[in-house]
């Protein structure tokens, strides 16, 4: 009956159109901890407008469903350089094409509880430009095709059921964004 401490690694090379990114999803009785997220933009403008959504205990709609990544991760309006004992942005260097980002947040004076599983996603949401939309507006609310890659932390009774498994070293490595011009 000991609740033992897990972590799992997730990455998606640009994130899948049409899903929303997942952090955690496990079979079992436990508690989420936190997550760390590092994204690289594959777009100059903000990617940070995807909510979070916490489907606990099989729900099919979650309960706890967000207002946008940086509030998330506990930075409303936009992310910045920060450090806290439970939420951070530890980097953040641009918001342009190949910008960089890495945020955590930690659960643990607001543990979320699970008796029989748990799913985290996050919608990868965004600002585009005019020449990367179809309406060729510029709007807030676009799906957005960045890199993402993070680690989930929770502890939970017996072994996780796991719905991926962890990419191999050769898969880890971030895909250049350098332009190709073939004349």
């Amino acid at each position: 009956g000991t609740p033992y401490f897990y972590a799992q690694y997730r990455q998606e090379y640009p994130v899948r159109k049409g899903r929303d990114y997942l952090l955690l999803e496990t079979t079992g009785k436990g508690h989420f901890v936190g997550a760390v997220l590092g994204v690289r933009m594959r777009s100059p403008a903000w990617f940070g407008e995807g909510d979070e959504k916490i489907y606990i205990d099989g729900e099919t709609k979650p309960s706890i469903w967000g207002t946008g990544t940086e509030d998330y991760f506990l930075s409303a309006w936009g992310l910045e350089k920060t450090s806290t004992p439970y939420f951070g942005v530890p980097d953040f260097d641009d918001r342009t094409i190949g910008g960089h980002v890495s945020s955590y947040r930690w659960h643990l004076h607001d543990p979320v509880v699970f008796n029989t599983g748990i799913k985290v996603t996050l919608e990868h949401m965004g600002w585009m430009s005019e020449d990367e939309n179809p309406e060729y507006k510029a709007t807030s609310w676009n799906e957005r095709e960045d890199d993402y890659a993070s680690v989930a932390f929770w502890y939970q009774t017996g072994l996780p059921a796991l719905a991926e498994r962890a990419p191999g070293a050769d898969e880890r490595k971030l895909p250049s964004l350098d332009r190709v011009v073939v004349r």
